[in-house]
């Protein structure tokens, strides 16, 4: 299996979802137990490393953004998340480049440090399990916070 840098670097481009509306209590605290720059890569299938790698992925209460190595940027923007009713989402949109304007649907897991986030390409539906599909257009990042 082959991850192009340019699917790569879609999933990455990334968009303004909360349009400056206060957050739900339960939404600002997964925000806070999720911020931080993290490092890790896109892995193939269930796990195993794949061949691009996230040089980091900064989340704070308000903003995401990635970075590939050499300090290129990946895109940035808001997020939002929803862990209501048992689902684990993280979602997101374009805001430059060719993703601008485009939903990234994904889910994720937060487990001690590592933070596992399956995202899909825009027009592709929300990922059902932690599986990179290229095919399908989705991706798994396993990565791994380095500080708050």
């Amino acid at each position: 299996m082959t991850v192009s840098g340019k699917s790569v670097y879609s999933v990455f481009t990334l968009c303004i979802l909360c349009c400056g509306a206060a957050l739900p209590a339960d939404e600002a605290a997964d925000k806070k137990r999720l911020s931080g720059r993290y490092v890790g890569q896109v892995v193939d299938g269930g796990g195993e490393r794949g061949p691009v790698e996230v040089s980091s992925l900064l989340i704070t209460m308000d903003s995401i953004a990635g970075t590939q190595p050499g300090g290129r940027s990946m895109g940035e923007g808001s997020y939002r998340i929803d862990t209501s009713q048992g689902r684990y989402w993280l979602d997101a949109s374009g805001i430059m480049g060719p993703a601008r304007g485009k939903s990234f649907q994904g889910i994720f897991k937060m487990e001690g440090e590592t933070l596992t986030w399956c995202v899909a390409n825009p027009g592709k539906p929300r990922p059902t399990e932690f599986a990179s599909r290229p095919s399908q257009g989705q991706y798994v990042m396993v990565l791994r916070r380095q500080s708050r």
